[in-house]
């Protein structure tokens, strides 16, 4: 997944001119795992764009399942 949810957090909280969405972006060279099936993406590239108030909602969700030993992406839901 690129950018890093670091990196987004750290410019989503920029004072000046914020994002108002979000992008990542995710490459699976060797087909798309299991787990991320739930996306709905056949293809081995693909991308997500929301508003940054629903991926900070999702992000919210991914640590709580990082910390559960789950470390994977949710699809996002607006």
């Amino acid at each position: 997944m690129s950018p890093s949810t670091a990196a987004l957090l750290h410019e989503t909280r920029r004072a000046v001119l914020p994002p108002e969405q979000v992008c990542r972006s995710f490459a699976f060279p060797d087909g798309v795992p299991p787990e991320y099936h739930s996306f709905g993406q056949e293809a081995h590239r693909f991308e997500q764009i929301v508003p940054v108030s629903v991926w900070r909602a999702t992000v919210a969700k991914e640590e709580k399942l990082e910390k559960l030993g789950t470390p994977h992406a949710l699809p996002f839901v607006s």
